[in-house]
Parts: structure tokens; C-alpha cells; sequence
């Protein structure tokens, strides 16, 4: 089974490959895309959360640079709805993963408001 990290992977290179083919009439990435692709991969690889990483949309640590940020940004944005049709398994795990990131977050968060009720009680 793969890790979360290398489907990641595989989920923005494709998102960039569809961006490519439709955006810049590229069959094969130019070297634009392939650029960021390598940048992409890159903080993928070196997220300071490693293999419990987050969606980017998640995320509270942005690793891109601003220009890149955007870029990726315009990637995912144009690609996003086209992936389901394209690689539907890479986006039903993503889906799944951001879902399953999401509610451990929203419990993690509770679990902290309970305790500082139980904490901070209020005798008056």
C-alpha cells in the first residue's frame, strides 16, 4: 500500500499534466510544468509533516513561495473538476483524505475545548 505522501505525488503530477495538455497545448510537459512539478515534488517530500501531511488546502504551513503558490494555485484550480473524470481513483483518495484530515482536526479541536471547560469551571 502506498503512503499518503506518494499518492500525493502522483495527484499533482497528474493535475499538472492535464493543466499542461489543455493550458500550454503541451503533449508532454513543457519545461514550465516541469518545473513546477519538481518544485511540487520537492515540498511534498520535505513537508515538515511528513507522512501525517495534510491536503495543501489544509495546511497551515505554506511551503511554496508566493509565485509558486499561485501558480499552483491556477494548476489545481483548473484541474481540480477535470480530475474526477480523468483519474477518478486519485481524486475519490484525495477527497478521502481531506476528509478524514478534516475530522481529525475538528476532534483534536473539540477534545481542546472540552478540556479547557473542565479547566476553567466557574464557580460563581
Amino acid at each position: 500500500m502506498e503512503s499518503g505522501n506518494e499518492t500525493e505525488k502522483k495527484t499533482i503530477s497528474a493535475m499538472i499534466r492535464i493543466y499542461c495538455r489543455s493550458v500550454h497545448r503541451s503533449r508532454h510537459l513543457c519545461g514550465y510544468c516541469r518545473n513546477l512539478e519538481e518544485y511540487a515534488l520537492n515540498r511534498i517530500d520535505y513537508c515538515a509533516y511528513g507522512v501525517d501531511k495534510p491536503v495543501c488546502q489544509q495546511c497551515t504551513v505554506h511551503c511554496y513561495s508566493p509565485l509558486m503558490r499561485e501558480e499552483i494555485k491556477k494548476v489545481m484550480h483548473y484541474s481540480g473538476p477535470r480530475m474526477l473524470l480523468r483519474h477518478p481513483l486519485l481524486s475519490i483518495a484525495h477527497m478521502i483524505r481531506e476528509k478524514r484530515k478534516l475530522k481529525e482536526k475538528t476532534l483534536a479541536s473539540l477534545g481542546e475545548d472540552i478540556r479547557s471547560e473542565q479547566t476553567g469551571i466557574n464557580n460563581t
